[in-house]
């Protein structure tokens, strides 16, 4: 989930999954995805997430959307 950028600072991906009519946010320092029944309040959950960790870390961040083995990264911070 974390990867090192070129620049050495850590991206941290966050990502929301769809699986089996359901939405999950996977976050990297989490043990468990967190459920939502909602996309678009999991997706709005991940990108406070992902804005917080560049607010607090000044390292980049990334809100990935994954559907089955499809996946896009939605937003991302610096």
């Amino acid at each position: 989930f974390a990867q090192a950028c070129r620049k050495g600072t850590i991206r941290m991906v966050i990502k929301l999954q769809h699986i089996e009519r359901r939405w999950q946010v996977v976050h990297p320092a989490k043990s468990a995805p967190i459920a939502f029944r909602s996309g678009a309040t999991a997706f709005d959950f991940a990108d406070a997430l992902a804005r917080e960790h560049f607010a607090e870390t000044g390292n980049s961040s990334a809100v990935r959307v994954q559907v089955l083995e499809t996946y896009v990264d939605a937003v991302r911070y610096g």
